[in-house]
C-alpha cells in the first residue's frame, strides 16, 4: 500500500461512534433509568398504602356491620355518646372507640379493631328525639353514629361519616 493509499484510507469516515458520544449515551441511559427506577418506587409504596387503607376500610365495615346486626336483633340496648353494649340473651357485645381504633368486645374478651379515631352515638326515643345516652329498658327506635377515620396520610385530616341503623 502506497502512501497516498494510505492517506485516502484514513481519509474516508470510520463506523462507530468516539469515546465523547458513548459517554454522553451512557449518561443519558444513568439519567432515564434513575427516573423509572423512582417512578417505579413510588408506584409500589402508593400500592401498599392503598392495600392497606382498603384493609382497614373492610375491618371498619366488618364492625359497622356486626355493630348493626346486634343493634338490629338486641334484646336490650344501653349506652352513651361513646360506648354502647349490645344484649341478646346471654350475649353482650361492647362497641366503643379508643386509642385511634373502633372496640367491639364480647364476653371472653376477644376484641375486633378497626381503625377509628372518634365516634359518636345517638339514640332516637318514642317521642323522635335524639338523646345522647340509652339505659331504657327498650330498645331504642334508631341508633345515629358518626365515625370518623383516619386520613389516607398521617397529616391529612380525618373523615367523617354517619350512619343510621332503624330498629323498629
Amino acid at each position: 500500500m502506497s502512501r497516498a493509499d494510505f492517506r485516502h484510507h484514513l481519509a474516508l469516515p470510520c463506523a462507530g461512534f468516539t469515546l465523547l458520544e458513548l459517554l454522553v449515551g451512557l449518561a443519558v441511559m444513568a439519567v432515564l433509568s434513575t427516573l423509572a427506577f423512582s417512578g417505579l418506587n413510588r408506584i409500589q409504596s402508593h400500592l401498599a398504602a392503598t392495600e392497606a387503607e382498603v384493609e382497614n376500610w373492610q375491618r371498619l365495615n366488618a364492625a359497622m356491620e356486626l355493630f348493626a346486626d346486634g343493634l338490629r336483633h338486641a334484646d336490650r340496648v344501653s349506652g352513651d355518646a361513646s360506648q354502647v353494649a349490645i344484649e341478646r340473651g346471654p350475649e353482650r357485645l361492647e362497641h366503643g372507640v379508643a386509642q385511634g381504633y373502633w372496640r367491639v368486645r364480647d364476653a371472653s374478651e376477644v376484641e375486633m379493631l378497626a381503625p377509628a379515631r372518634d365516634w359518636q352515638l345517638a339514640y332516637l326515643d318514642a317521642r323522635q328525639q335524639w338523646q345522647g345516652e340509652w339505659h331504657e329498658a327498650s330498645a331504642p327506635l334508631a341508633v345515629r353514629y358518626q365515625v370518623s377515620v383516619p386520613g389516607r396520610y398521617p397529616d391529612s385530616p380525618p373523615r367523617s361519616y354517619e350512619r343510621w341503623v332503624v330498629l323498629r
